[in-house]
This record gives C-alpha cells, sequence and structure tokens, in this order.
C-alpha cells in the first residue's frame, strides 16, 4: 500500500506535465526531464521495493519521451 504522500507527489508529477503557452498545452523537454530526476528521487527515498520500480520505469519512460522533443516549443508567431 501506498502512502498518501508517495500518492500525493506522483499525482502532482503527473498532472503537472504540460506548460500552457498562449493558450495551447504543450510538454517541454526540459520539464519532462525534471519529473524523471524527481521520480527517481522518490525511487531511491521509499522502502517499498515495488513502488521504486514503478517510479524508475515511469522515469526511464519519460527520458525516452523527453528525448523525441526539441528542448521548447516554438514560439507563436506574431501577427504582423
Amino acid at each position: 500500500m501506498h502512502s498518501i504522500l508517495e500518492l500525493n507527489c506522483l499525482t502532482s508529477v503527473t498532472s503537472s506535465s504540460f506548460a500552457v503557452w498562449w493558450g495551447k498545452s504543450v510538454v517541454t523537454k526540459s520539464r519532462l526531464l525534471r519529473q524523471a530526476k524527481l521520480l527517481l528521487k522518490l525511487a531511491k527515498a521509499t522502502a517499498d521495493p515495488e513502488l521504486a520500480a514503478s517510479l524508475t520505469a515511469r522515469a526511464a519512460d519519460l527520458q525516452a519521451e523527453a528525448e523525441l522533443l526539441t528542448d521548447e516549443p516554438d514560439q507563436p508567431e506574431k501577427d504582423a
């Protein structure tokens, strides 16, 4: 069973992976990498091996997803 703190951390990490840019939701490479780093820290801190494995797997997924993205989203074009 996961603690409330662990579940709250997971919820906030997965729900905060979007940045709003001029009304559009986009995923940024830097945000995905920060989240992966946080998940690895949580995996290291937990005593639950099953949770640690899940967090590590999710961090690997985020890192793989980040590799497919450019560093930051394209800036919107301004109307002349």
